[in-house]
């Protein structure tokens, strides 16, 4: 035979997370064991611990006589763990075994355990896991190999006592270590050092029987490894002999290399210790999630990814549907853990499923987001079509005036006592005139000469107008900001909007006040036009990644500050936005690394959270307890929990990979 040839194969699970386990190392928990037959069978069961570096891996493994067949008792065995350990989770895999690999001829040791009773419980996990904690230079494999008990006591065949015995979880066991060292000396003589030795040693220590029988090393022939693949690493009772409890009758008929231990599953540690060097669960309590979705209406579902449970990533889909957006969504999570991405996969489902759904992105911060979105109609701050009307008149012009002057002295930084001034200079202008000045600077130097023409309290006057002076003509005077802001009919861009295109905004190049001004006359323009409707059919969505830019409160904790009065009243203003959108069918999509910073209203308002993994102190602005807070801190990159409070629904998923395509520049 081909020494490549496969003679049969192995099942390998590779155990790549565990439950989070909070209980004492030494705490009993009953029908705890991996130590178990879920086959219900005489078959042999594999584990192998491998110890090297930085690594610690743990495997389970099981012969089978085809590759078909490991793959089907792998996933079954797999299944198995995961459903007796919620939160474990592994990846399957084959592998041929050849005569090559049967002829292997590293040392190899057993630790030989005594027979039984046992008083006292075994850690011999316990203390593989220490191993890896204090080994610097071995590469160190423990192979654990067990069977159910086939002892066969004829004479108490059929009778209760006979039950009895099979009810308790007694296994046949081996235990074998092969250790080496990363250096280049041959394995057979580095086994003799003296780090291998202590290691070896240590394995078996405080191991014995209620008789004062301790366990011990005992060197092995090359030919143990062909017998560990094969899984006949002791002696099988394949004739049903009458061999007595514990293989007493014929003990002295075995071979000494194939006499096995016989232990509870009690009495040593095969569970999952809390400090397991494996990547814990992580595990959302008090998950609410139905899958009552029809397949129909998926089509008006916006998929968000796949859901999490008992912290597995799992093959079933989250979404959201497309009224549910009206009801308004944030999403927290600190830098590159996946929202501009997020936003983008969601964009692009619009684009699939609700393709009369016109998209507005706000780009603040990010260079080079246009790629990412990938947009119909993209907007850049020199660009002509680039046209925001600071006014646009409105079938209340009482009430538009009103409006317009509150977003004006809010985004501008000017105290709300300037609002009332703003409005009647507003009003005396269309009055007079039959439209306020077409320029936005035009229209300050108007609330300038009101001023001077009226009078006020001194001080109240000189302080108003130092501030339009030196914080607002200079900024209005911008010859971009003065062009973008000019009236004039509604931009193409906005009819566009409303028509269904997916329209990008790049403000990343202006100053913050110019985008707070900017982005604050997009939402009175939309405010003015669009009609409410009174229903939750979603229209229009707008997107603004890292909100903060614009909406970041006052740090001062004084409230008499200038900035503290200010930022309030523009936090009134936002609050009206938003309310106003909903009843115009228009769903606003913010994200932020930070929500502590930005105002109440931002990230509490929207009925859909989003939190991808947030900073700790953030965490308690959701309402979240203690377990959640830690949850969500500790998730990984693209992970996040859903907290949806128009179907009270709370889960967690994963978002799914969204790629695009990348200029050249």
């Amino acid at each position: 035979m081909n020494i490549l040839e496969p003679m049969f194969w192995h099942a390998i699970i590779n155990i790549t997370q565990i439950p989070k386990v909070e209980r004492n190392l030494n705490e009993d928990i009953p029908n705890d064991s991996w130590l178990c037959n879920p086959f219900g069978d005489k078959r042999v069961y594999g584990v192998k611990f491998l110890i090297r570096d930085e690594i610690f891996s743990w495997e389970f493994f099981l012969k089978a006589e085809t590759e078909e067949e490991a793959i089907i008792d792998g996933n079954c065995l797999l299944a198995y763990l995961m459903e007796i350990y919620p939160g474990l989770y592994g990846v399957v895999s084959t592998k041929p075994i050849t005569i090559e690999e049967l002829n292997k001829g590293d040392p190899i040791y057993e630790i030989v355990i005594p027979p039984p009773r046992f008083e006292e419980k075994i850690f011999l996990l316990k203390k593989i896991i220490n191993l890896f904690n204090i080994n610097k230079e071995s590469i160190i494999q423990v192979y654990i190999l067990w069977q159910k008990d086939d002892s066969l006591i004829k004479s108490i065949q059929g009778t209760e006592l006979e039950s009895e015995l099979e009810a308790d979880a007694i296994y046949k066991i081996k235990i074998f270590i092969n250790a080496k060292s990363h250096n280049k000396l041959s394995s057979e003589s580095t086994m003799k050092g003296v780090g291998l030795n202590y290691y070896l040693k240590y394995l078996t220590t405080n191991i014995k029987n209620a008789y004062g029988e301790r366990a011990y090393l005992k060197h092995l022939p090359s030919d143990t490894w062909s017998k560990i693949l094969k899984a006949r690493p002791f002696y099988k009772n394949l004739l049903n002999k009458n061999t007595g409890r514990f293989y007493r009758r014929i003990i002295e008929d075995i071979p000494e290399e194939d006499r096995p231990c016989f232990i509870n599953a009690d009495i040593v540690d095969f569970n999952i210790p809390s400090n397991m060097p494996i990547e814990k669960a992580n595990i959302i309590p008090k998950v609410n999630i139905s899958f009552s979705i029809p397949i129909g209406e998926k089509k008006r579902q916006i998929l968000l990814g796949n859901i999490y449970h008992n912290g597995i990533k799992t093959f079933r889909k989250a979404y959201l549907g497309l009224e549910d957006f009206v009801h308004h969504l944030f999403i927290s999570g600190l830098s590159g853990m996946g929202k501009s991405r997020f936003l983008a996969h969601i964009l692009e489902d619009f684009k699939i499923k609700a393709p009369e759904v016109g998209i507005l992105t706000i780009n603040l911060v990010k260079k080079k987001e246009d790629e990412l979105f990938n947009a119909d109609i993209v907007i850049k701050k020199e660009d002509s079509k680039f046209r925001v009307p600071y006014f646009i008149e409105g079938e209340d012009i009482e009430e538009i005036c009103e409006q317009v002057a509150e977003y004006l002295i809010a985004s501008l930084g000017l105290k709300n006592v300037v609002v009332t001034v703003m409005e009647n200079v507003l009003s005396h202008e269309i009055s007079n005139k039959g439209a306020p000045p077409r320029k936005i600077m035009d229209l300050f130097k108007e609330l300038l000469d009101w001023f001077d023409k009226r009078r006020y309290h001194i001080k109240y006057q000189t302080n108003i107008t130092r501030a339009i002076k030196n914080r607002v003509i200079k900024l209005v005077s911008s010859p971009i900001i003065d062009k973008i802001l000019e009236l004039g009919p509604i931009p193409q861009w906005f009819e566009e909007w409303k028509r269904g295109r997916n329209v990008f905004i790049d403000l990343s190049r202006f100053k913050k006040s110019e985008k707070r001004l900017v982005t604050h006359a997009i939402f009175q323009m939309i405010r003015t036009i669009m009609p409410e409707m009174r229903t939750n059919i979603l229209r229009n969505v707008i997107m603004i990644d890292e909100i903060s830019e614009i909406l970041e409160k006052s740090q001062s904790k004084n409230s008499d500050d200038d900035k503290t009065i200010t930022k309030y009243h523009l936090e009134i203003v936002f609050t009206a936005f938003l309310r106003a959108f909903r009843s115009r069918g228009v769903s606003l999509m913010l994200t932020d690394h930070l929500p502590s910073k930005l105002f109440e209203a931002v990230y509490k308002l929207p009925n859909i959270k989003i939190l991808f993994r947030t900073d700790m102190g953030c965490l308690q602005l959701f309402g979240l307890n203690s377990e959640e807070q830690e949850a969500v801190f500790n998730q990984k990159r693209r992970r996040a929990l859903v907290i949806d409070g128009v179907n009270a629904r709370k889960f967690s998923f994963h978002t799914n990979e969204y790629l695009y395509k990348q200029s050249e520049d």
